[in-house]
C-alpha cells in the first residue's frame, strides 16, 4: 500500500473471495499513509494492531476460518538511510 493519505484496505468476505483457509497475505505499507484494516461484511478480524504502525512497516493477514482472519503485525526489515 503506497500512499501519502491514510487509507482502509477491506478484508472481503469468503463469499466474495474465496481464499483457502492458511493464506497469507503480506500488506506493507510504502508510503507514509497509515493503513487501517477493516473487516468486510461478515468477517471477522483478530489481533492486536488493525493498524499500521509507520512506513514500512508491515501486517500479515492470515485466514484461519471461512471468515475469520488473524492479523499480525511487525516491520519489514526496509530501512531508508
Amino acid at each position: 500500500m503506497n500512499s501519502a493519505s491514510a487509507h482502509n484496505l477491506t478484508v472481503p468476505p469468503n463469499s466474495s473471495v474465496a481464499f483457502d483457509i492458511g493464506s497469507q497475505i503480506p500488506v506493507e505499507q510504502a508510503g507514509t499513509g497509515i493503513v487501517t484494516i477493516v473487516a468486510g461484511a461478515g468477517v471477522t478480524l483478530q489481533g492486536q494492531s488493525l493498524i499500521t504502525s509507520g512506513q514500512y512497516s508491515i501486517v500479515a493477514l492470515i485466514k484461519q476460518a471461512t471468515d475469520t482472519w488473524f492479523v499480525a503485525s511487525g516491520n519489514s526489515g526496509i530501512s531508508r538511510l
